[in-house]
């Protein structure tokens, strides 16, 4: 169990290996990368405030080619394996996480089309993002799907090819009610218990 002086002392190594990994770009304070992270920028990164690269056993890739522009938003966490090819334009909003193994590109070969991610988005292990997509703020990708149209806001996109459904967030009032009962028969359960 590492003390307090030795966790700053990993922090502090985990954002010198980040301002060397991106050190031709300018970005603000306290970016984190505890893995291994291929960059290989031709064109402009702009990374925001506290994004943090993770570390496993594959490393995370990012290209950037010849005037293509890849930007991360404030809170941005990056987990080991991603990839993203940017030939175009790849934005992320605030607080996005993307899971391990998670594929991004803006161009299929054929069809170069910015991709563009909102705040708050979830990307779960294995799924792929393909050129043209904009995923809402709030918005989900379930792990393994292929996204090729867009994900509305507060939706999650599921599936290969991914479909959108609502995501079942239930109202308050229904989370105060056991499972099958009505408010004031969990009510009396309650007072029973």
């Amino acid at each position: 169990m590492l003390n307090s002086l030795g966790k700053r002392a990993v922090l502090i190594t985990r954002i010198v290996r980040a301002s060397v990994l991106f050190r031709r770009w300018t970005f603000p304070d306290r970016i984190i990368a505890s893995g291994y992270v291929r960059v290989v920028n031709r064109g402009t990164i702009r990374i925001g405030r506290e994004v943090d690269f993770r570390g496993g056993s594959i490393a995370s890739e990012f290209f950037v080619h010849p005037g293509a522009e890849l930007v991360f938003g404030d809170g941005c966490t990056f987990n080991y394996g991603t990839s993203i090819d940017c030939v175009s334009r790849v934005t992320f909003g605030k607080r996005v996480m993307l899971a391990k193994m998670v594929r991004i590109r803006d161009s299929d070969g054929t069809t170069i089309a910015p991709v563009t991610i909102g705040d708050d988005v979830w990307i779960a292990h294995g799924a792929f993002i393909e050129p043209g997509v904009t995923i809402g703020e709030g918005a989900v990708v379930s792990a393994g799907s292929v996204v090729t149209q867009d994900v509305p806001p507060r939706m999650m996109a599921i599936g290969n090819p991914a479909r959108n459904v609502p995501l079942a967030v239930r109202p308050k009032h229904e989370l105060e009610r056991a499972p099958g009962l009505s408010k004031q028969e969990t009510e009396t359960l309650r007072t029973k218990g």
